[in-house]
């Protein structure tokens, strides 16, 4: 949604009815938008880590690299880095 509509429409309902308006600002900056999965980058392994979060890994050998994205983001943003990497190429 367009920024300055959602400014105009928050104000128009933080003024007639502003606890329905601070509950739907506080779900809006809490909560993700739930989008659809896109396929793995060529070459990406899913895994799963504890407390059930999930990344790509690129490799099975050399020295971990964590890259974590936005709020927002995917792990699929780090395919360049991540098909590029190779052992001893980034210092």
């Amino acid at each position: 949604m367009n920024p300055s509509v959602l400014r105009t429409l928050g104000r128009l309902l933080g003024g007639l009815f502003p606890g329905l308006a601070a509950t739907l600002a506080r779900r809006l900056a809490t909560r993700p938008l739930h989008r659809s999965r896109r396929p793995d980058p060529a070459g990406a392994e899913p895994v799963t880590f504890r407390f059930g979060l999930a990344g790509l890994r690129w490799g099975s050998q050399g020295p971990r690299v964590l890259a974590l994205h936005g709020w927002e983001g995917r792990a699929a943003q780090f395919r360049g880095l991540g098909s590029a990497w190779r052992p001893g190429a980034i210092n």
